[in-house]
């Protein structure tokens, strides 16, 4: 019976864990990594990464935010862009009798092909979402041919 006891911590301790990883991949990696848009409790706001006449644009959904409640800021070729949205004027969650929304504070990451010339990225918001636009660099990646080999059996009927 005793050995039942330990067992039921070790799944608490594995599922503990599970948790904590599932936080950091979502914060690398976002929601869709997952397959999932929403995670009661917390709140990341859509991204969307395009390019436009020679820009990148960074497209982010952020209803109820306030632009004084976001900061971006840059660094090497990732832009993170973080904030909070709060609740309404008057909005007391004890008072609800359904909630679905969230308030919190929340942060996203970016990751470019290439370098962000940090003096040129711009912001607006309008009606919700933010626009970050910077122009386009060349990364330094190249592509790479995928060579196909023969499977052995075929290699010895060829010979």
């Amino acid at each position: 019976m005793a050995g039942d006891a330990s067992r039921w911590r070790s799944f608490e301790e594995m599922a503990d864990l599970i948790r904590s990883l599932n936080v950091i991949f979502r914060k690398t990696f976002g929601e869709r990594a997952f397959g999932t848009g929403y995670q009661p409790g917390e709140w990341v706001p859509s991204v969307d990464l395009y390019t436009h006449d020679g820009h990148w644009v960074v497209r982010v959904e952020l209803p109820g935010v306030r632009s004084e409640d976001v900061s971006i800021a840059v660094l090497n070729n990732q832009l993170y862009i973080r904030g909070e949205r709060k609740p309404p004027e008057g909005f007391d969650p004890e008072k609800c009798i359904f909630q679905e929304s969230s308030f919190d504070r929340f942060e996203r990451a970016v990751v470019f092909p290439g370098p962000i010339r940090e003096e040129e990225v711009r912001a607006r918001f309008d009606k919700g979402v933010l626009f970050v636009t910077l122009p386009a660099t060349e990364g330094n990646g190249r592509r790479i041919e995928v060579q196909s080999e023969k499977p052995p059996e075929e290699k010895e009927e060829a010979a």
